[in-house]
């Protein structure tokens, strides 16, 4: 670990399934009428079960909301 690396150990993390969480900002991306250009992508079932399970916990901590938005 180099020096500076050193100096902002405090705002890291050492586990790497830490998400952290900052709440202090909300925002919306204004589409208008528009619609999505591409279609969603599909995943093989083998995939999908470990994004069901990293959703759930990003959605647990926080890090995320659910959303209606075909742009979702």
């Amino acid at each position: 670990m180099n020096d500076e690396q050193c100096d902002f150990q405090d705002d890291c993390t050492q586990d790497e399934h830490y998400l952290g969480n900052f709440s202090d900002i909300e925002h919306s991306i204004y589409t208008g009428s528009a619609k999505p250009v591409k279609p969603r992508i599909r995943s093989t079932p083998a995939c999908l079960a470990g994004e069901k399970v990293h959703l759930k916990r990003i959605l647990d901590a926080g890090v995320v909301t659910e959303s209606t938005s075909e742009w979702a």
